[in-house]
């Protein structure tokens, strides 16, 4: 019996995917995302980078961001890698201010997790629009959970752009 859970829990998933509202490249683009970060983790950042725009243009609809998890996952990542990256083939900070602000645009920030609030607001600092990046801290600190560990980094860079001295 036990050899059948396996397989059960991938029908399950299968059929879970189906049911719910996903675009029809929405399963594929999760997967390439995932590809993408391992390429990133094993130093192999252009192939990386390639495959993120992979995934991106999977749904290239600019639109397609208010309802895509898979793409707004993928454009979180492909920021992230960018902001941190130093191989000038890689990091096109100006690509990087496009991704953020299609998610800023929609307000993702806001109905989204705390992560992709940073990774949007290190963008628009790293890019010199230090007000944009403290509007969007300054709103995801006031939502966000006490208890949750990314607040003192929130409160920390808030501080540091803020110009104040903790």
């Amino acid at each position: 019996m036990n050899q059948y859970i396996p397989i059960l829990s991938i029908t399950l998933f299968l059929l879970s995917c189906k049911t719910t509202q996903h675009s029809p490249n929405e399963m594929e683009m999760y997967e390439l995302n995932k590809m993408a970060i391992n390429q990133q983790y094993s130093g192999n950042y252009k192939l990386a980078r390639a495959t993120f725009d992979e995934c991106i243009s999977k749904d290239p609809s600019d639109n397609a961001i208010t309802n895509n998890r898979a793409r707004r996952w993928c454009q979180n990542n492909l920021i992230a890698m960018i902001n941190s990256c130093e191989i000038e083939a890689v990091c096109d900070k100006s690509y990087a201010l496009n991704l953020a602000n299609s998610l800023y645009k929609y307000n993702e920030y806001a109905k989204i997790d705390d992560h992709y609030a940073i990774n949007i607001a290190d963008t628009f600092y790293l890019n010199g629009d230090k007000k944009r990046a403290i509007e969007v801290l300054d709103h995801i600190f006031k939502i966000i959970n006490p208890k949750n560990v990314k607040r003192e980094i929130i409160k920390k860079k808030l501080h540091q752009w803020k110009g104040e001295v903790l």
